[in-house]
């Protein structure tokens, strides 16, 4: 084989390689071989029981924006002490996944005195047993034990909305 001949071989090889490398770097992974939302909570010390059971797919990307799709909409009655407190969990999640936090939440609210959008999920450190809800300026503390796994949701207690 001439050296020109080589060289172009080469240079096709090496084009081949590296269209594949960069192909199988941008595809997404198998939601197979994905993690479990529930999963992701926790590579985020965040903890599981923050989303209901029901949860069908979501997507991650780079930066930590994700969505969320849920079976259905639907309510969990978290029992703490000497108090119980109603969260509705839309269909539809959306938010900004970091360590210890989820960020620009949507379509989490819960009840008081009337439902308030849920925009922010956080813990202060890695090793604080306490999670906070905050719904603009105001906010809940709850034990992270109340958390500790997924639960059912019922669709009997959902908002009207």
């Amino acid at each position: 084989m001439k050296p020109s001949q080589l060289r172009f071989v080469l240079l096709l090889t090496l084009t081949f390689a590296a269209c594949k490398s960069q192909a199988s770097r941008t595809e997404p992974e198998s939601p197979a071989l994905q993690p479990s939302a529930y999963e992701r909570l926790t590579e985020y010390h965040l903890p599981p029981g923050l989303l209901p059971d029901n949860v069908l797919n979501y997507t991650l990307k780079a930066d930590g924006e994700f969505t969320l799709t849920l079976k259905s909409k639907c309510s969990i009655v978290y029992s703490i002490p000497d108090d119980e407190v109603l969260v509705h969990y839309d269909k539809h999640i959306t938010g900004t996944l970091k360590n210890l936090a989820i960020s620009d939440l949507t379509g989490v609210s819960t009840k008081e005195f009337f439902w308030l959008a849920v925009t922010l999920i956080h813990k202060d450190k890695i090793d604080d047993d306490v999670v906070y809800f905050n719904a603009g300026y105001l906010y809940r503390s709850f034990p992270e034990s109340v958390f500790a796994s997924p639960r059912s949701c019922s669709a009997n207690l959902s908002p009207e909305v």
